[in-house]
């Protein structure tokens, strides 16, 4: 049994009402009546049990109600719910529903939130067509903060997507060098890997570190757009 079941089972039963009836409404204004200690409780009953237990359709507009309602109070304790059921197959990010509220953050400029999300989402996306799809939406014509991102996040899909936008901007060697430096500062392996990368695949002498990674040349032509054989080629060693 959840331990908040044992000591708030009125409380859980009441939401669960709300929900089980889809009333958004009713359940806002429930909450409203709620003290503080009781609000945070109700937090965790929805983010724990309820909504990893609804449908994904339910899921999205209670995450839209409960957000526009109050951003800085909800957006954490749903964001956490969410990445529960991503890990476990029982969600995705790629919802209209989820994509439409990214668009609302980025045209009102709530940029607090923006990274709020991001910082959550980010790391555990799975593939790069969903990075992509979240930074398009995030970040729309902000290409200084999205490389920031994907080199802050360093996640194996992030990498894939930065080497594509480097790829795109092959004739300008300043940024490709500070990107790489920016790279080398993590200091990490697979940070230095990718540079390893980088350096080869544009022939950029300027760029300087001790590599572990060692790239031949036949290699890189697998790199242009294949997600699989840049994972190979990353984790080579």
């Amino acid at each position: 049994m959840h331990p908040i079941r044992r000591f708030h089972p009125v409380l859980e039963r009441n939401l669960r009402s709300f929900v089980s009836r889809a009333d958004w409404k009713g359940m806002v204004g429930y909450l409203g009546t709620l003290s503080h200690s009781e609000f945070r409780t109700a937090g965790t009953v929805i983010s724990d049990i309820l909504l990893l237990e609804i449908e994904e359709k339910q899921f999205w507009t209670c995450f839209d109600v409960l957000y526009k309602q109050s951003p800085k109070a909800w957006l954490g304790t749903l964001l956490k719910a969410a990445i529960r059921r991503y890990v476990n197959d029982s969600l995705g990010f790629m919802q209209d529903a989820f994509l439409s509220l990214c668009r609302h953050m980025a045209d009102h400029h709530l940029s607090i939130d923006q990274k709020k999300i991001l910082l959550a989402v980010l790391p555990v996306l799975k593939t790069p067509e969903e990075v992509t799809n979240l930074l398009s939406v995030l970040l729309p014509d902000d290409e200084e903060r999205t490389f920031l991102f994907l080199v802050n996040c360093a996640t194996m899909p992030c990498f894939f997507v930065l080497f594509q936008k480097m790829r795109a901007m092959e004739g300008n060697r300043d940024q490709l060098v500070k990107c790489c430096n920016r790279l080398l500062e993590r200091g990490d392996d697979r940070s230095f890997n990718l540079v390893s990368i980088v350096k080869h695949y544009f022939d950029l002498p300027e760029v300087k570190g001790v590599f572990s990674l060692r790239v031949q040349p036949y290699q890189l032509s697998r790199l242009d757009n294949s997600y699989q054989g840049f994972v190979q080629m990353m984790t080579s060693i």
